[in-house]
């Protein structure tokens, strides 16, 4: 699947399917993304609270 870049508002940078969320650090899965958050095709930016 394709990757894309991520960026959390606290900085921290991740590569992504649309299913499984991944940290540059090559940790296993962290998180599962909603399509809702996808704000375009190219951008990504999630509020983590």
């Amino acid at each position: 699947m394709e990757k894309y870049t991520l960026r959390f508002t606290y900085g921290v940078k991740a590569s992504f399917d649309f299913n499984t969320l991944l940290v540059d650090s090559g940790a296993k899965k962290v998180m599962d993304i909603s399509k809702k958050h996808i704000i375009n095709q190219n951008k990504f930016e999630f509020s983590i609270n």
